[in-house]
């Protein structure tokens, strides 16, 4: 009988997927599928109501693990329509919506899965889980709350996390000691208490919560009953998993890295530097201790030259995962240690040009045209025709980094090469043909002429552009991510607390530019809180005491200058075949300097080499280049102000246009009762219009 096949073939298709051979289950699947579609007079209407959804159900759980988002929701679309008191399929078809940033539609499937069942902790759970995403923390509170009147006692975490993020710091201590007396093995608790003790400069108490966070996963780990459960673990027990795992960490190296960090952190706090550092090297072979980690989090306190001594001797530091495009260029080289420590050189030059927290920079500008805006900030849903479909990827489009070699200086990556052989320094061009450096140029001046004159253009013209204004939190300005908090996160099954999540945004350091004036030998760049001061480097001066100066920035251009009498001397020592490499070792700095000419820009960079058949890169064959996403022009609220061009065609209605269409993308992230709501101000440029014959004398 077919009825017999069909669950002959669940039980089959349920076998090949809990093996993670998801290809064979699919098949399996979408071959029950065909089965109802084709005999569909063969079964009486209970047992098509039962299992015809769940074979679409199944079908999209089994997509997703495929990593085939958009096909996986379709299925479960399809499986509610014939379903429509399906509530797991609601709640799963929400957690890949929140995945791919959809979280209007995300929040609306979370509640349809409370109009089904308005005691499902979990849909309460995972709606405060994105209104933490958007910073809607009241919102996120209540619903956090009404999971735990429901006995979902994992909130805990989220609810103390919400609260420090409101500032109730009192009420957060609490919190955390309610949770610890419910589940007093949780090491995540003692973590996360911990690093608010940090926040609060409470060292000592924060290093005694840490240590037991650590006592804890250890002695888990010994009776193999860890918090995190592993993934062989996990596809014992759930023989048959209905829900989406997010987010499965596979062992505990991660939560480990966090105690370690933190305790790390605690200890600066203290002033024991080098015991901080000692502490970070005993998790050495993590991912998350790198050159760029260890020099950002140290540079201050300790010597530059141990520190460029132990990341030298410290082999973990040089593995292909943490380093790739390094072992690729030193791959035939016996001896590299002379090519490592340039390498760490350009590191701490990395760290010195980028952004911090602590700058008083807070108004970054990109210059864009008003086409590629209206592609960034158009939600194609909402003027969609009745019969059109969309890709949930599409709705919006992310901010691009495009290869260096579409930027608007010809002399691109070639500026360094002049500095050193002005500096007597013999170095060699090299093309490199596996890895290719992609950037997105910012600048610290808004609402400039000379950059509507120069980027966004329509049909060549100037200044038909417009300028968007971002605050620092569109980019990585801390560059210790491992410092954050550990929450809970979306989940089908309340006993499925394998599922963390850590705030960990995707966003990449800011660095400035460095203007080279070939006739001076000098490096000019303007780091300073006013817009008309810059610092110039000397190169023809000689540099050599570290962090030399009064004042902060004397100390900076010293240390700049330090690091390029540093490369200049150890390239001088380079061998012909260590010499051949180094200026493509020099890769980053390559794209990080412009000839002096164009100055004015006071540009800003984020960069990134990236391997060709990577993932993350793609082609645009329309624009003819190549690019990778960054993020999406909302993301952290980091967007404040779009500014027309002054030469902007129907730039009152322009202004009225964007209005309405970023009301309704920036919706989401406001709530009725919310004081400071995200708004983005849109309006025409006041820079005077220069005409062409101005232009012509400019």
């Amino acid at each position: 009988m077919i009825k017999d096949r069909i669950d002959s073939m669940f039980v089959q298709a349920r076998f090949y997927f809990n093996l993670e051979k998801y290809s064979s289950a699919l098949r399996i699947y979408l071959k029950i599928i065909s089965y109802f579609e084709n005999y569909d007079k063969l079964f009486d209407t209970n047992y098509k109501d039962r299992y015809f959804a769940r074979s679409y159900y199944k079908t999209a759980l089994t997509l997703y693990y495929l990593n085939r988002y958009e096909e996986s929701i379709e299925y479960y679309t399809k499986a509610i329509e014939i379903n429509p008191l399906y509530e797991k399929a609601f709640i799963n078809k929400g957690i890949i919506l929140a995945k791919l940033m959809v979280f209007d539609e995300a929040l609306y499937a979370f509640n349809m899965a409370l109009e089904i069942n308005d005691k499902s902790e979990i849909s309460y759970f995972n709606i405060g889980i994105i209104y933490s995403k958007l910073e809607r923390y009241e919102d996120a509170l209540f619903y956090f709350n009404r999971a735990l009147e429901l006995g979902y006692d994992y909130a805990y975490l989220n609810v103390a996390m919400v609260l420090e993020k409101l500032a109730r710091i009192d009420e957060a201590f609490l919190i955390y000691d309610k949770a610890i007396k419910i589940n007093k093995s949780l090491e995540v608790i003692y973590l996360n208490k911990a690093s608010l003790l940090i926040n609060l400069k409470r060292y000592q108490e924060a290093i005694e919560y840490l240590d037991k966070s650590l006592l804890i996963l250890n002695e888990s780990n010994s009776k193999g009953d860890t918090i995190v459960k592993n993934k062989e673990l996990i596809d014992k027990e759930l023989i048959d998993r209905e829900y989406i795992e997010l987010h499965i960490i596979q062992q505990d190296d991660t939560i480990y890295d966090r105690i370690y960090s933190l305790k790390s952190e605690a200890l600066i706090g203290l002033e024991q530097y080098d015991c901080a550092l000692a502490l970070l090297l005993d998790i050495k072979e993590s991912k998350n201790v790198n050159i760029f980690n260890i020099v950002s989090r140290f540079i201050d306190y300790i010597n530059i030259e141990k520190i460029i001594d132990i990341i030298l001797k410290e082999n973990s530091f040089w593995t292909i995962e943490k380093e790739e495009y390094f072992n690729f260029i030193v791959r035939d080289i016996k001896d590299i240690s002379r090519l490592k420590k340039l390498w760490i050189l350009q590191y701490i030059f990395l760290y010195l040009v980028s952004v911090k927290d602590n700058d008083k920079i807070n108004e970054i500008s990109h210059y864009t045209s008003i086409e590629v805006f209206n592609d960034m900030a158009f939600d194609k849903r909402y003027e969609k025709l009745d019969n059109s479909t969309y890709s949930t990827y599409l709705k919006k489009n992310k901010l691009r980094m495009t290869s260096v070699k579409n930027a608007n200086d010809p002399k691109e990556g070639k500026i360094l090469m002049h500095l050193l052989r002005n500096n007597y320094v013999n170095s060699k061009y090299g093309s490199i043909n596996n890895f290719i450096a992609l950037q997105t140029s910012f600048s610290r001046c808004k609402d400039s002429l000379t950059m509507y004159r120069l980027y966004g253009k329509s049909d060549n013209k100037e200044g038909t552009g417009c300028c968007l204004v971002f605050d620092k939190s569109f980019f990585d300005t801390s560059f210790n991510n491992l410092d954050s908090n550990i929450l809970f996160s979306f989940s089908y099954d309340k006993n499925n607390y394998s599922n963390i999540e850590f705030y960990d945004e995707q966003t990449l350091p800011l660095y400035f530019v460095l203007y080279y004036n070939n006739k001076n030998n000098e490096i000019i760049f303007n780091p300073c809180e006013s817009d008309y001061d810059n610092l110039i480097i000397n190169l023809n001066k000689e540099y050599k005491i570290w962090n030399e100066g009064k004042t902060f920035y004397d100390k900076l251009k010293n240390n700049i200058g330090y690091i390029f009498n540093s490369m200049f001397a150890i390239i001088k020592k380079f061998n012909s075949e260590e010499l051949s490499l180094s200026y493509q070792l020099l890769m980053n700095i390559q794209y990080l300097m412009k000839d002096s000419s164009f100055v004015e820009e006071q540009e800003m960079r984020i960069i990134q080499l990236i391997e060709y058949g990577s993932d993350p890169l793609h082609i645009d064959e329309k624009m003819k280049r190549s690019y990778k996403n960054y993020l999406y022009i909302f993301d952290n609220k980091a967007l404040k102000e779009v500014i027309l061009a002054p030469k902007v065609n129907d730039a009152d209605f322009l202004v009225e246009k964007f209005n309405d269409r970023l009301a309704k993308a920036t919706n989401i992230y406001n709530s009725k009762n919310m004081k400071n709501k995200y708004k983005i101000n849109v309006y025409i440029s006041n820079v005077p219009c220069l005409s062409s014959i101005d232009i012509a004398h400019f």
